[in-house]
């Protein structure tokens, strides 16, 4: 037994790519599937998405998107970080690792300023048959880097033993100049804010494993922007690449079978021949960009902090926070972004 619990009630643990049984004539009945078709093992969503977006190799990074995003690195060995900020998970090659930091309301909160502000740009893209994701990502292009100054902090970079997030907040515009202050330059502050949610989570899993982060994986709803990964490259300063399968967990899935049924002799294989790609992005390459990032960044992390004391000094609740966190200074263990 571990931590007391008998290990004759848990299911067996078999690694990724295994065939582990065979369709039954009663499931074969309630599918339509085939009798006697292999099942094969597959893999954690996060797992599968490294698999899926070619991330197999030793030091191979990954940014997944959707409505929480995470950045992860794949380590040399079971690497823990003694802060208890990040976590260890089994990626599905055998003999790897994800070491992983979790990002809240990445994608979400765009859905959420899309939803609560762009009924206008909705319409359009109805009219137009197009995404409205489009539309906004076409008017925030236009919309300097540093959106003007306007400081977008939604959620920051969770510490995984304290998981609260601070009350969100946009600082840094004026009623003054109407005109300059419009849904596009708040829009685009919410894209860079999640690009600075993975730069502070790059910084941990690089200070923990003593791994540079060199170019990067990006999959899900943020990949199918072409704003969104330009963004991120100028924030990280490294380049960005995009897979054609977005879906990198399900594509992931499908090559565990694949690996299973023969076709390939392990994951890597597998990944080198499936996994195609639909365009890199760069950093740009001005000093001025480099440098609006740079103090942009910094603010933002000291914004984070702030806004977590409101939260220790209750002057405000926070917008979410897990089962069982207390709040208050007694309660904080320490501030910051990561």
């Amino acid at each position: 037994m571990w931590l007391d619990i008998p290990m004759d009630i848990l299911a067996p643990v078999n690694e990724s790519g295994m065939v582990i049984g065979k369709i039954t004539a009663q499931a074969a009945q309630e599918t339509g599937l085939p009798e006697s078709l292999p099942v094969v093992q597959g893999g954690s969503d996060a797992a599968a998405g490294l698999a899926g977006g070619a991330v197999v190799r030793l030091g191979q990074t990954y940014v997944g998107t959707g409505s929480f995003w995470s950045g992860t690195i794949v380590p040399g060995d079971t690497i823990t970080d003694p802060q208890v900020r990040a976590k260890i998970l089994p990626h599905v090659v055998p003999g790897r690792w994800q070491f992983e930091g979790v990002c809240f309301y990445g994608d979400y909160i765009v859905r959420w300023f899309r939803d609560a502000f762009c009924q206008e740009e909705k319409r359009l893209a109805r009219r137009l048959g197009i995404d409205t994701y489009k539309i906004l990502d076409e008017q925030a292009a236009n919309v300097p880097p540093g959106a003007y100054g306007v400081q977008a902090s939604v959620a920051g970079v969770i510490d995984a033993k304290r998981w609260i997030v601070p009350p969100p907040t946009f600082m840094g515009w004026s009623i003054d100049t109407p005109q300059q202050f419009t849904k596009a330059v708040f829009y685009r502050a919410l894209l860079e804010n999640s690009a600075f949610q993975i730069k502070s989570t790059f910084n941990l899993l690089s200070e923990v494993t003593g791994q540079e982060i060199g170019e990067t994986v990006i999959v899900g709803g943020a990949s199918r922007s072409h704003l969104w990964p330009q963004i991120l490259a100028d924030i990280l300063g490294i380049p960005i690449k995009v897979p054609v399968v977005k879906e990198s967990p399900a594509l992931g899935a499908a090559m565990c079978a694949v690996v299973g049924a023969g076709v390939y002799k392990d994951l890597p294989e597998a990944a080198q021949a499936i996994v195609s790609w639909e365009a890199a992005h760069y950093p740009t390459m001005n000093g001025e960009v480099k440098a609006i990032y740079r103090e942009k960044y910094e603010q933002w992390t000291k914004l984070f902090a702030r806004l977590m004391e409101l939260v220790d000094d209750e002057v405000m609740p926070p917008m979410w926070k897990a089962a069982g966190v207390r709040i208050g200074r007694s309660n904080s263990g320490g501030k910051g972004a990561g």
